[in-house]
């Protein structure tokens, strides 16, 4: 993944023409320095300008990325979710992202709707009473990318 620009750019790397330096270290071993081209891949990407909630299928990674930008519960929120959660079940994706970095908080009924479309038991304990039935419900890894910007009270309701 350190060759997809969307990932260099994620990790605040300078971008270079069509391409990144990297610096790698391990304990105990060489320093290794070179000069890493992008590759393409293929993705679906629900974003429009300042929008609070959007997302990237990376399907070549089986990879999903759900952006929430501020906690508001509205029918946008709410219908991108459903979107969302349409198109990972459309791709096969195995692992979903949810990119927290820059949320400062809100409503955080939010995650208890993002909840709902999990299988795994620990949600159904924080997510909202189902008012309708979700199909496929998402079996695969959730992670969380936080930062000090994130508002502390998601991070616990997501553990």
């Amino acid at each position: 993944m350190a060759r997809m620009e969307e990932v260099l750019t994620w990790l605040g790397c300078e971008i270079k023409n069509d391409g990144v330096k990297i610096k790698v270290e391990k304990p105990n071993e060489t320093i290794l320095a070179e000069e890493v081209k992008f590759t393409s891949i293929e993705k679906v990407t629900k974003s429009e300008n300042n929008q609070l909630v959007y997302y990237q299928i990376l399907p070549e990674y089986q990879t999903a990325i759900l952006t929430i930008a501020e906690c508001r519960f509205d029918e946008n929120y709410k219908q991108t979710l459903e979107q969302f959660f349409q198109e990972v079940a459309k791709w096969d994706v195995e692992r979903i992202v949810v990119d927290l970095r820059k949320n400062t908080g809100g409503n955080s009924i939010v995650v208890n709707e993002f909840c709902r479309y999990l299988e795994h038991e620990n949600a159904k304990m924080v997510a909202l009473p189902n008012t309708q039935s979700i199909e496929n419900l998402f079996s695969g890894d959730v992670f969380v990318a936080t930062s000090n910007q994130t508002f502390a009270q998601l991070i616990y309701l997501l553990e």
